[in-house]
């Protein structure tokens, strides 16, 4: 790793230490068919992604879901589709740390669930799903990401992203709890 990056890295980890020392959210199971309100992450890098996760969306909306898309871009020049919040460069500082109001509401929304849709590591993605306070978060199998969602499912090498939702599909489905 490079000095920089070291460097970087560094804030990046004290900065999320800060956030969650202050953190107080308490996290429920839930499954898909009684969550209401749904939160979806994804990295807004290619139009199959933008595609696949708005298809998803429209799905969930269809069962009668509130649903609202948080996207982040390495693009300042990408356009968001309609419905799609867009985080670009110019809202991340030089330590991959997302700013700004839009943000730091989506973060404080209390969403029934929040679904990571992303499938490289993603910095900037990582740290909203981390400080988020959705009351259960899911998300794709890391081993040094356990503490960053409630939920973890393994994906195959590759596989992409339309096989991700597919599998968090399945496993919300599959989840049954008493909910009293």
């Amino acid at each position: 790793m490079k000095l920089w990056d070291s460097f970087r890295n560094f804030f990046y980890k004290r900065s999320l230490r800060e956030q969650i020392a202050h953190l107080q959210v308490t996290r429920s199971v839930t499954n898909l068919s009684n969550a209401k309100e749904i939160g979806i992450l994804f990295d807004y890098s290619s139009p199959e992604n933008e595609r696949v996760v708005i298809k998803f969306a429209e799905e969930l909306k269809s069962r009668g879901k509130q649903v609202e898309i948080f996207a982040f871009s390495n693009n300042k020049e990408t356009v968001p589709a309609s419905g799609v919040q867009l985080l670009n460069k110019a809202d991340v500082n030089w330590a991959q740390i997302p700013e700004g109001e839009v943000t730091d509401s989506f973060i404080r929304k209390d969403f029934d669930l929040l679904l990571c849709c992303f499938i490289q590591s993603n910095p900037t993605l990582e740290y909203i799903a981390r400080i988020s306070h959705a009351k259960w978060r899911v998300g794709i199998y890391s081993p040094d990401k356990t503490d960053y969602y409630d939920l973890m499912v393994h994906l195959e090498a590759g596989k992409d992203l339309a096989s991700l939702i597919e599998q968090i599909e399945h496993f919300l489905n599959q989840i049954n709890y008493d909910s009293n």
